[in-house]
């Protein structure tokens, strides 16, 4: 009787409410792509001095930027640069597996000189299960680098995973 008794009284979770997973929040979008970046800089006495990119901090015009894609699986991939002036360039198209992947040309580790350029730089990750069209990449990069007006964010485009980076060029 008393365990019959435990049983109807006992609060169940309703039909109608996911459960909890723990997350803080509203769902996000999932994100099969990441990127990241090194600071490639001139240094004495030969090689180059190699710093971690950090978010919000100044970078040399004499430096150059190397790009690290970590994929949650094997996507094409396409890097956009998207200057102060709003325009785009599309400058590295490739395929990556799972994982971390250096952004290479000709199998040997590229990095993209800032010489020349000033001002917010952004650097934008467009990647699909498919191929990457880079007119199409262009688009999507400048909609995403633009900035947000009334505080909206720009609709996620379908079928693209993106991510974004911006350096500050002095």
């Amino acid at each position: 009787l008393a365990a019959g008794v435990a049983a109807l009284v006992a609060p169940r979770p309703s039909p109608h409410r996911a459960a909890w997973d723990g997350a803080k929040g509203p769902p996000t979008q999932d994100r099969a792509v990441r990127l990241r970046y090194a600071v490639v800089g001139p240094a004495a006495g030969g090689a180059p001095a190699v710093e971690k990119g950090r978010a919000g901090e100044p970078v040399p015009a004499a430096a150059s930027l190397q790009f690290e894609i970590d994929a949650a699986r094997p996507v094409r991939a396409a890097l956009v640069r998207v200057g102060a002036d709003g325009a785009a360039e599309a400058f590295w198209s490739d395929g990556v597996g799972p994982g971390p992947s250096a952004v290479t040309i000709g199998g040997r580790p590229a990095a993209y000189p800032l010489r020349g350029l000033a001002g917010p730089q952004r650097f934008v990750l467009v990647a699909s299960d498919g191929a990457v069209d880079a007119e199409r990449a262009m688009r999507v990069a400048e909609a995403l680098a633009r900035p947000s007006r009334g505080g909206a964010d720009p609709e996620w485009p379908a079928g693209l995973s993106l991510d974004m980076v911006e350096v500050e060029v002095r």
